[in-house]
């Protein structure tokens, strides 16, 4: 499986920095919750499954040839100015319905783990991939308006394979 995402936020994000809300510039812990919101554009996406599986296009035969909306959500939490935890959550699931070789490529069947897809087979195709990610600064700046930060980050990802089911034509 070789896939690459690139997410391509437009004037249309959002980010909250709520620092007056929760906090104020003397505090010793601050809370900062932040959103994200924007779209993101797969460039390349291709799957196959089995020695005899198809090697599928997600882009060009499968329908992610267009934008997706995106969001992710994040708290920093920010002790004694130099410390920083951030909990982030970024929910991903993209889902698309196409045609088997509607767009004329010519693979004729589909071959997904064993299951044949002939041409014309109408599909539901769902790719999902969300993370949560905890991440440790430290601010080596007493300046507020200069960062110079060293961290480490731990993230814990949930992949929902690949699936294309058929789909019955109303």
């Amino acid at each position: 499986l070789l896939m690459l995402i690139m997410a391509i936020l437009f004037s249309g994000i959002t980010t909250v920095a709520a620092q007056g809300i929760f906090a104020t510039p003397v505090s010793a812990v601050q809370i900062l919750p932040h959103f994200e919101a924007g779209f993101v554009g797969v460039l390349y996406h291709h799957y196959r499954v089995g020695t005899g599986g198809t090697d599928f296009n997600f882009v060009s035969q499968g329908g992610q040839d267009v934008l997706f909306p995106y969001q992710r959500y994040s708290v920093d939490l920010v002790l004694g100015g130099h410390h920083r935890l951030t909990f982030l959550y970024q929910p991903l699931t993209i889902n698309t319905r196409t045609v088997v070789d509607k767009n004329g490529s010519g693979t004729g069947n589909i071959v997904i783990d064993g299951t044949v897809f002939p041409p014309d087979t109408p599909l539901d195709i769902t790719y999902g991939f969300e993370f949560w990610r905890l991440s440790y600064l430290y601010d080596f700046s007493n300046d507020p308006r200069t960062i110079l930060v060293i961290g480490a980050s731990l993230q814990a990802e949930q992949l929902v394979e690949n699936q294309a089911r058929p789909r019955r034509l109303r």
